[in-house]
């Protein structure tokens, strides 16, 4: 005989949340249900298996999204970064979202001593709705930012690597 035995586990979705972010714009999640079919005898043995897979498969999941989601462009079409400073650990990706107001591009004017700035740079233009890159920064310090074309129109942010 044979029975069956399900467990609900309730995801964070981590776009723009981490501990180190210090502003959050949005934060989802997902149930993910888990189930076993176990020998009556087994089935406790069965079901904690199937909750140490998904464990394991969310930790994934976590690590390979963004520490970071950045808009282009205000909801409202301003020319802004929104937001416009952000906090990531050594590492984490950054992801640049197309929003309003574009063509926009993301390009690092100041960085940490001994950084190429202009190599971690996306000089290429997002030209369409929610297009968007996943940046990278491993090195700890401060870096400016700028899009070129609405730079002199104030648009710039800081980001904080610590």
């Amino acid at each position: 005989m044979a029975s069956i035995a399900c467990a609900a586990v309730t995801v964070p979705s981590y776009a723009a949340l981490n501990a180190g972010v210090s502003k959050v714009t949005k934060v989802s999640s997902r149930a993910t249900v888990v189930c076993s079919a176990a020998p009556v005898e087994n089935k406790w043995s069965k079901l904690a298996k199937g909750l140490v897979a998904t464990g394991a498969s969310v930790l994934l999941a976590a690590s390979a999204a963004s520490a970071a989601t950045v808009k282009l462009g205000s909801d409202k079409g301003e020319l802004i970064f929104v937001p416009d400073a952000i906090t990531v650990a050594a590492g984490e990706g950054i992801t640049f979202v197309n929003n309003a107001g574009f063509p926009h591009n993301v390009v690092i004017d100041e960085a940490p001593d001994g950084v190429d700035g202009d190599a971690l740079s996306h000089e290429d233009y997002l030209n369409s709705p929610g297009e968007s890159f996943t940046m990278t920064l491993k090195d700890k310090g401060t870096y400016a930012v700028v899009c070129q074309p609405h730079q002199n129109g104030g648009m710039k942010m800081t980001i904080n690597v610590q």
